[in-house]
């Protein structure tokens, strides 16, 4: 029977009662919670997906800060944080419904896989971790928030043949990915949009797509002007998360989106006009970042880059 995460934390909270002459926070009891708390099967779960806009002229101070500190210590410590994977934009077309323009920001993304049961625990823990690491001045800096939410589970589409599986996806070498977020009609419901996305859109997709992640946005990370003290301002995403509408879809491709963006996805905004399921906000290319590099922020086309290493 699946737990709740009251249930998780009620159990977690009477193993953590300090064994007598101990620390609350060092008592080994923390570890053993931890460890016990269910479920624990590896199965991918939520997501916590976030796209900032570096400022302008601080595009590498802003990467060194992300995935020197932040990328560590503000989501991959965190316990049931099984995963995790930055991606930098590309110089590439982007697209939103017919007659809207679609926002130029987001340059970098990161996304990190929730193992399922644990996404509400994930998520306070990435709420806290930011209050601390602002608080000892390695809050975020250098850039503004796009998009920005936890995610939970809507469905998964793996087009690869097995043993891939979703929880594979950012631990794969795919050569990119492709954000697209999709709101419901007024009038509709997400329910609707979701099975329409998960028994026709998605299967009928084409192209060079390994799999496809659907998640549905439901908390929003809280987050303060730091010259304003904890009594400031909250900063909210350009992109607001729309929790009640919204789907996100993210599109790992086994091609570099450079050598054939947008291929197929150039004909998604009118198809889901067309079908009356629901409105594109953006869809947007990317590729992975490389760790311990200089990363840069518009690459020309794949025709005039330098052959990469195969690593």
């Amino acid at each position: 029977m699946r737990r709740t995460a009251e249930e998780n934390q009620a159990g977690m909270a009477r193993r953590l009662e300090p064994s007598e002459g101990s620390s609350p926070l060092m008592s080994e009891n923390l570890y053993q919670a931890l460890a016990a708390a269910k479920p624990t099967a590896v199965k991918l779960g939520g997501a916590l997906i976030t796209m900032p806009h570096a400022h302008e002229g601080r595009e590498e101070a802003f990467n060194r800060w992300y995935e020197d500190d932040h990328y560590i210590s503000g989501a991959m410590v965190g316990p049931w944080v099984f995963a995790g994977r930055r991606f930098v934009r590309c110089d590439l077309e982007r697209f939103a419904a017919p007659g809207a323009r679609p926002t130029d920001k987001g340059s970098f993304i990161a996304v990190y896989w929730a193992i399922e049961g644990h996404v509400d625990e994930v998520w306070e823990w990435a709420k806290a971790a930011l209050e601390h690491l602002t608080e000892e001045g390695r809050g975020p800096r250098d850039r503004s928030r796009v998009y920005s939410a936890m995610h939970a589970f809507a469905f998964d589409q793996v087009f690869d043949p097995p043993p891939m599986k979703s929880i594979h996806a950012l631990d794969y070498p795919y050569r990119g990915l492709a954000v697209e977020l999709i709101d419901a009609p007024e009038g509709g419901s997400r329910e609707d949009l979701v099975r329409w996305l998960r028994d026709e859109y998605v299967p009928s997709r084409k192209g060079p797509i390994g799999q496809c992640v659907a998640r549905l946005p439901r908390g929003l990370r809280e987050e303060r002007r730091p010259d304003q003290g904890a009594q400031g301002g909250v900063v909210a995403p350009a992109i607001a998360p729309n929790p009640e509408q919204r789907v996100c879809l993210l599109w790992f491709l086994r091609e570099d989106p450079y050598d054939f963006w947008p291929g197929p996805f150039g004909q998604h905004a009118e198809e889901i006009e067309v079908a009356g399921r629901g409105h594109l906000v953006l869809l947007a290319p990317f590729v992975p970042t490389l760790p311990g590099t200089v990363t840069p922020l518009a690459r020309q086309q794949s025709s005039s880059r330098k052959a990469e290493p195969d690593l």
